[in-house]
């Protein structure tokens, strides 16, 4: 039988493309690997007051738009390419006019975008039309845009630990952005008043220079966070994905901080239920996916969390069954066409 070729156009965001990857050499794919290069000024942004006023002084010369510039990124790739491909396959990524879209699909049995990131702040329905097919994880997006249908983030099988192994009652790993820090530090506060101990928060430092930071709400807090006067943080740069696993499987509790108004579950969310965890949740759409066991989700206020004591002390159920289609190996068959896409909203 002749080996099929997937060509792969990724960000490298968690490493999430990886296993991914690793799963289509598995089944005997030829996997060809292009990166992508970010360019500024990029359409598919959606404007915000800040962006706006940035654009009135920051122009880019009309041969360097953003259009132009994707093209000359292109097009030496394009030179490199093979003649025919059964699959390529775009992981949230950014810098992919509508033209090389058309072009790869002249030579590719298949054309499908997965996307990762709200539409709030990424519109890839602009680009969806122009793949076979166009997947997201964000729930209200594929109700909004006809072109994006919802196929939630994967999970990669769970490692079997002893319960002894298990350390931390609950663990938040994240970026330190969008007031997550307040909301942990009431998150802690609630916690306390249940007398649980032992909980382990890692926050990673915030993107933005110090500057910057100090035009933000969070600035005092922040500042505590960098001077370990917060014995609830643990700061540290980024995690390995191995590493993130890990404390996972430590863990009887996720917690699980999104952008407001984001529906799609984040990793730790889908890899927290696959391994049997229980989840305190900003996500406000959280119960609307029909593979998530109410009984094994808080939905937590941002300002004000309130955590029901029942919560924390009775043990995990049984999620549906349809969430073993979400493990890697049957989400990559989903991706290359060899299954159907379920229903995963109630």
């Amino acid at each position: 039988m002749k080996q099929k070729k997937a060509l792969i156009f990724t960000t490298e965001y968690l490493n999430l493309q990886k296993p991914v990857i690793e799963e289509l050499e598995r089944l005997g794919w030829e996997v060809t690997t292009i990166k992508d290069c970010l360019l500024e000024g990029d359409p598919k942004l959606r404007s915000t007051p800040l962006r706006n006023f940035i654009k009135r002084f920051i122009k880019f010369p009309k041969h360097l738009s953003w259009l132009k510039r994707a093209e000359q990124f292109w097009s030496p790739v394009l030179a490199t390419l093979c003649d025919h491909y059964d699959l390529f396959l775009c992981l949230n990524a950014f810098t992919i006019p509508p033209t090389v879209v058309e072009t790869i699909k002249q030579r590719t049995d298949r054309t499908v975008l997965y996307v990762w990131d709200s539409s709030r702040t990424w519109d890839f329905s602009i680009i969806a039309p122009y793949f076979d097919e166009a997947y997201t994880f964000d729930l209200l997006d594929s109700e909004r845009h006809s072109s994006l249908k919802l196929l939630p983030n994967y999970y990669t099988e769970p490692k079997h630990i002893e319960i002894s192994s298990v350390k931390y009652p609950a663990i938040i790993i994240g970026a330190n952005r969008d007031q997550r820090i307040r909301f942990v530090t009431s998150l802690a506060s609630e916690i306390r008043r249940h007398r649980i101990s032992n909980y382990f928060f890692k926050l990673l430092p915030h993107s933005l220079p110090p500057l910057s930071q100090r035009l933000f709400k969070d600035y005092r807090l922040s500042k505590k966070l960098n001077s370990g006067m917060l014995e609830e943080f643990e700061l540290k740069t980024p995690l390995e994905p191995e590493e993130y696993m890990t404390l996972m499987e430590q863990s009887e509790i996720i917690v699980d901080d999104v952008i407001p108004e984001q529906s799609g579950l984040t990793p730790r969310f889908i890899w927290g239920l696959a391994r049997g965890k229980k989840i305190i949740t900003t996500n406000l759409y959280a119960m609307r996916y029909n593979f998530v066991a109410p009984e094994n989700v808080c939905i937590a206020d941002r300002k004000n969390p309130i955590i029901p004591v029942e919560f924390l002390k009775t043990e995990p159920v049984k999620n549906p069954d349809n969430l073993h289609t979400l493990e890697i190996k049957n989400w990559v068959r989903i991706i290359t066409g060899d299954s159907p896409l379920p229903d995963y909203c109630n």
